[in-house]
């Protein structure tokens, strides 16, 4: 095998497992709904699943895609032309509807390599309200040899209509002794790995963000600008103007990290009660 093969996460070895023999039974679903916190990986599978389906001389014992034909060299550098990945054109902003009615088109087209057509939708929540209806009128009417790869990272906030005509699989956070293992690809600093890990929230993605970029530092500088304002050596607008240059990313996740953190070292049980009410606060702000 090659660099060019996309393979799963090693903790999505079980999901990945019954996809492929779903896929080699020749009962491969027309609609897969992954769903699990962001930064888990979804995308990732998603990838390597289209890229095993679209594979013509696949590593059959392996279950692997062979990662040297058209159809695996095509899909890594993301050019295939029967692989489609509906994304947000700019981060925050929603799907909108003119996606999916292209999206109508091609799923009714041959697949101009002769075989399966793939469509991965990342993440569904992020599209607009016409848009979902459009997905669900495509999914009503399957279509032979297409597959459906559909993320979400709340699936509370999926319409019903649309994970009924899905099968449901489920990326959970993985085990904490798996990312640390994981992760020593960024570190070798054992500290640094498990900071990353706490404030990513287990998440491995976000954390080898942390590792990788300038996340760590900023989130010292953060906590920094919070101590100058407690102690009086900043006022809130100082404070407010210094946080805005820092990653948007992060903000609120050290903010709830910071006051969980003061929650769980308070001795005094009413003002901790009270921290952690604050908490829940933030946690549902965050989820708005």
């Amino acid at each position: 095998m090659t660099s060019d093969v996309l393979l799963p996460f090693n903790w999505q070895s079980n999901q990945w497992e019954w996809l492929v023999s779903r896929y080699r039974q020749g009962r491969m679903p027309h609609a897969v709904l992954m769903s699990g916190p962001e930064f888990v990986g979804k995308e990732n599978l998603a990838l390597a699943l289209a890229q095993k389906i679209l594979c013509v001389t696949p590593e059959l014992e392996a279950g692997d895609s062979c990662g040297r034909c058209k159809g695996c060299l095509l899909s890594a550098a993301g050019n295939h032309p029967d692989l489609v990945l509906i994304k947000p054109e700019v981060d925050g902003k929603a799907i909108k509807i003119s996606r999916i009615r292209e999206l109508a088109s091609f799923v009714f087209q041959s697949a101009q390599q002769g075989g399966w057509r793939i469509i991965i939708v990342n993440p569904v929540e992020k599209m607009s309200g016409d848009a979902k209806v459009a997905l669900l009128k495509i999914l009503e009417e399957p279509r032979g040899k297409t597959v459906f790869v559909i993320l979400s990272h709340e699936l509370g906030r999926v319409p019903a209509t649309i994970v009924s005509r899905c099968h449901k699989i489920t990326l959970p956070i993985p085990p904490e002794n798996v990312v640390l293992s994981w992760l020593h690809h960024s570190s070798n600093d054992k500290n640094k790995i498990k900071k990353a890990l706490e404030l990513a929230n287990g998440r491995p993605l976000l954390a080898e963000h942390y590792l990788t970029g300038s996340l760590l530092s900023q989130h010292e500088e953060f906590n920094g600008v919070l101590d100058d304002l407690w102690n009086g050596q900043v006022s809130p607008l100082e404070a407010a103007q210094k946080c805005h240059q820092k990653a948007a990313l992060g903000l609120m996740d050290w903010y709830r990290f910071r006051v969980y953190s003061m929650a769980k070292e308070r001795s005094d049980g009413a003002v901790a009660q009270e921290l952690f009410f604050f908490y829940d606060k933030l946690n549902k702000a965050r989820n708005w």
